[in-house]
């Protein structure tokens, strides 16, 4: 009886110290994530006062090898992350000579 509760208590306590290193580990990868979207924000600063297309955009941000349905919804995660933690902002506008398009001015 004494030896299946060691067992199970030494169990237990790899299970989370396990879970501990993957949170660790999680919340590392995310702050890199992070840090990587200001870099992006901050390559978009030559950009200022410009309009620039969809297709110039999604190469800024490093999504355009990606499907249409991931890059569209990327896009619109890293725009909400660029504008509220730099200091450019990413605003989204229809196109005067074609409303289905839209191009982005970066302020």
């Amino acid at each position: 009886m004494f030896f299946i509760l060691v067992v199970l208590s030494v169990f237990f306590i790899k299970t989370k110290a396990i879970q501990k290193i993957i949170v660790s580990s999680f919340k590392r990868s995310a702050n890199n994530s992070t840090l990587e979207i200001i870099d992006t924000g901050n390559d978009l600063i030559p950009f200022k006062y410009k309009l620039i297309t969809r297709p110039e955009l999604d190469s800024l941000l490093r999504i355009n090898h990606l499907s249409l349905d991931t890059m569209k919804a990327n896009r619109s995660i890293l725009l909400n992350i660029i504008n509220t933690k730099t200091i450019v902002i990413v605003d989204g506008r229809r196109s005067e000579a074609d409303k289905r398009v839209f191009e982005y001015y970066i302020s």
